[in-house]
Protein backbone atom coordinates (compact mmCIF):
# COMPACT_ATOMS: atom_id res chain seq x y z
CA UNK A 1 0.00 0.00 0.00
CA UNK A 2 1.29 3.54 -0.74
CA UNK A 3 2.32 5.78 1.79
CA UNK A 4 1.82 9.54 1.43
CA UNK A 5 4.82 11.86 2.85
CA UNK A 6 3.18 12.14 6.18
CA UNK A 7 3.35 7.93 7.25
CA UNK A 8 -0.42 7.74 6.73
CA UNK A 9 -1.45 5.22 4.04
CA UNK A 10 -3.05 7.51 0.96
CA UNK A 11 -6.13 5.18 0.87
CA UNK A 12 -7.44 2.95 4.17
CA UNK A 13 -8.10 -0.62 3.43
CA UNK A 14 -11.29 -1.06 4.91
CA UNK A 15 -12.69 -4.55 6.69
CA UNK A 16 -15.32 -6.24 4.58
CA UNK A 17 -18.13 -8.31 4.35
CA UNK A 18 -19.02 -10.98 1.80
CA UNK A 19 -22.44 -11.90 0.03
CA UNK A 20 -24.17 -13.53 -2.70
CA UNK A 21 -26.30 -12.16 -4.92
CA UNK A 22 -27.95 -12.23 -8.46
CA UNK A 23 -27.32 -8.68 -10.40
CA UNK A 24 -31.31 -7.58 -11.36
CA UNK A 25 -30.34 -4.71 -13.54
CA UNK A 26 -27.34 -4.25 -15.61
CA UNK A 27 -26.14 -1.70 -18.39
CA UNK A 28 -28.20 0.89 -17.49
CA UNK A 29 -25.80 2.89 -15.24
CA UNK A 30 -22.13 3.33 -16.25
CA UNK A 31 -19.70 0.98 -14.43
CA UNK A 32 -22.43 -0.13 -11.81
CA UNK A 33 -25.00 -2.78 -11.04
CA UNK A 34 -28.47 -3.48 -9.16
CA UNK A 35 -27.84 -6.64 -7.05
CA UNK A 36 -30.74 -8.82 -4.97
CA UNK A 37 -29.04 -10.63 -2.23
CA UNK A 38 -32.02 -12.98 -0.39
CA UNK A 39 -32.58 -13.61 3.24
CA UNK A 40 -35.38 -14.56 6.15
CA UNK A 41 -37.00 -12.21 8.07
CA UNK A 42 -38.89 -13.50 11.23
CA UNK A 43 -42.47 -12.67 12.02
CA UNK A 44 -43.08 -12.37 15.12
CA UNK A 45 -46.63 -12.65 14.55
CA UNK A 46 -47.05 -16.03 13.38
CA UNK A 47 -43.24 -17.27 14.85
CA UNK A 48 -41.90 -18.33 11.17
CA UNK A 49 -39.35 -16.73 8.71
CA UNK A 50 -40.62 -15.47 5.59
CA UNK A 51 -37.81 -14.65 2.42
CA UNK A 52 -37.05 -11.21 2.44
CA UNK A 53 -34.53 -9.65 -0.35
CA UNK A 54 -32.17 -6.26 -0.28
CA UNK A 55 -30.87 -4.79 -3.39
CA UNK A 56 -27.27 -3.09 -3.22
CA UNK A 57 -26.20 -1.02 -6.06
CA UNK A 58 -22.29 -2.63 -6.75
CA UNK A 59 -19.31 -1.32 -8.03
CA UNK A 60 -18.41 -3.17 -11.82
CA UNK A 61 -15.38 -1.00 -12.49
CA UNK A 62 -14.78 -2.97 -15.99
CA UNK A 63 -19.01 -3.35 -16.97
CA UNK A 64 -18.66 -7.33 -17.29
CA UNK A 65 -21.58 -7.86 -15.87
CA UNK A 66 -25.24 -8.72 -17.45
CA UNK A 67 -28.50 -9.25 -15.59
CA UNK A 68 -29.11 -12.56 -14.59
CA UNK A 69 -25.21 -13.48 -13.29
CA UNK A 70 -24.57 -14.58 -9.77
CA UNK A 71 -21.85 -12.82 -8.10
CA UNK A 72 -20.16 -11.93 -5.10
CA UNK A 73 -19.82 -8.28 -3.36
CA UNK A 74 -18.22 -7.54 -1.05
CA UNK A 75 -18.31 -4.19 1.14
CA UNK A 76 -15.67 -1.54 0.63
CA UNK A 77 -15.66 2.07 0.58
CA UNK A 78 -18.43 4.01 -0.53
CA UNK A 79 -17.69 4.93 -4.53
CA UNK A 80 -20.55 7.61 -5.25
CA UNK A 81 -23.92 8.58 -3.01
CA UNK A 82 -25.42 5.19 -3.35
CA UNK A 83 -22.49 3.17 -4.29
CA UNK A 84 -21.16 0.93 -0.91
CA UNK A 85 -20.05 -2.78 -2.46
CA UNK A 86 -18.21 -3.87 -5.29
CA UNK A 87 -17.85 -7.16 -7.33
CA UNK A 88 -15.30 -9.49 -6.25
CA UNK A 89 -16.32 -12.49 -8.79
CA UNK A 90 -18.58 -13.88 -11.02
CA UNK A 91 -20.19 -17.37 -9.49
CA UNK A 92 -22.45 -18.21 -12.22
CA UNK A 93 -22.26 -16.49 -15.42
CA UNK A 94 -25.54 -16.10 -17.31
CA UNK A 95 -25.00 -15.61 -20.93
CA UNK A 96 -22.16 -15.64 -22.24
CA UNK A 97 -19.04 -17.15 -20.56
CA UNK A 98 -16.55 -15.53 -18.08
CA UNK A 99 -13.65 -15.71 -20.70
CA UNK A 100 -15.55 -13.44 -23.22
CA UNK A 101 -15.75 -10.93 -21.12
CA UNK A 102 -13.38 -8.50 -19.53
CA UNK A 103 -11.64 -9.41 -16.39
CA UNK A 104 -13.08 -8.65 -12.87
CA UNK A 105 -10.44 -6.54 -10.66
CA UNK A 106 -8.66 -8.09 -7.89
CA UNK A 107 -8.37 -6.08 -4.66
CA UNK A 108 -4.93 -5.11 -5.62
CA UNK A 109 -5.97 -3.51 -8.88
CA UNK A 110 -8.32 -2.17 -7.10
CA UNK A 111 -6.20 -0.70 -4.53
CA UNK A 112 -4.04 0.20 -7.22
CA UNK A 113 -6.22 2.09 -9.33
CA UNK A 114 -7.65 3.67 -6.09
CA UNK A 115 -4.54 4.96 -4.86
CA UNK A 116 -3.92 6.57 -8.69
CA UNK A 117 -7.01 8.31 -8.46
CA UNK A 118 -6.46 9.57 -5.15
CA UNK A 119 -3.21 11.47 -6.32
CA UNK A 120 -4.25 12.51 -10.01
CA UNK A 121 -6.87 13.68 -7.56
CA UNK A 122 -4.31 16.16 -5.04
CA UNK A 123 -2.49 17.24 -8.26
CA UNK A 124 -5.81 18.90 -9.87
CA UNK A 125 -6.46 19.77 -6.25
CA UNK A 126 -2.95 21.59 -5.73
CA UNK A 127 -3.09 22.71 -9.82
CA UNK A 128 -6.61 24.43 -9.02
CA UNK A 129 -4.39 26.33 -5.80
CA UNK A 130 -5.94 24.17 -3.03
CA UNK A 131 -4.08 21.79 -0.32
CA UNK A 132 -4.01 18.37 -0.87
CA UNK A 133 -5.95 16.32 0.75
CA UNK A 134 -9.31 17.27 1.27
CA UNK A 135 -10.55 19.97 3.59
CA UNK A 136 -10.26 23.29 4.10
CA UNK A 137 -6.80 25.13 4.94
CA UNK A 138 -5.95 26.85 7.98
CA UNK A 139 -7.43 30.27 6.97
CA UNK A 140 -10.56 28.20 5.48
CA UNK A 141 -9.56 29.47 1.90
CA UNK A 142 -11.75 26.07 0.24
CA UNK A 143 -14.54 27.90 1.64
CA UNK A 144 -14.27 31.60 0.00
CA UNK A 145 -11.92 32.89 2.76
CA UNK A 146 -13.46 35.21 5.04
CA UNK A 147 -16.95 35.25 3.17
CA UNK A 148 -16.66 39.25 1.84
CA UNK A 149 -16.81 37.59 -1.52
CA UNK A 150 -15.06 40.71 -3.43
CA UNK A 151 -11.38 40.16 -4.87
CA UNK A 152 -9.33 41.40 -1.99
CA UNK A 153 -6.68 42.95 -4.74
CA UNK A 154 -8.46 45.04 -6.17
CA UNK A 155 -11.10 46.33 -3.01
CA UNK A 156 -10.06 50.06 -1.87
CA UNK A 157 -11.51 51.54 1.26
Amino acid sequence: MSRSIAGKPIVRKLFSSSQVGVVVSAGLMDKAVKVRIAGQEWNKKFRKHFPSQTTHLVSDPTSSLVTGDVVRISSGWRTSKHIRHVVTSIVAPFGSPVEDRPPILTEEQRMELRVKQRLMKDVRAAQAGRQGGGGEGEEGEACGGDGAGGDEEGEEG
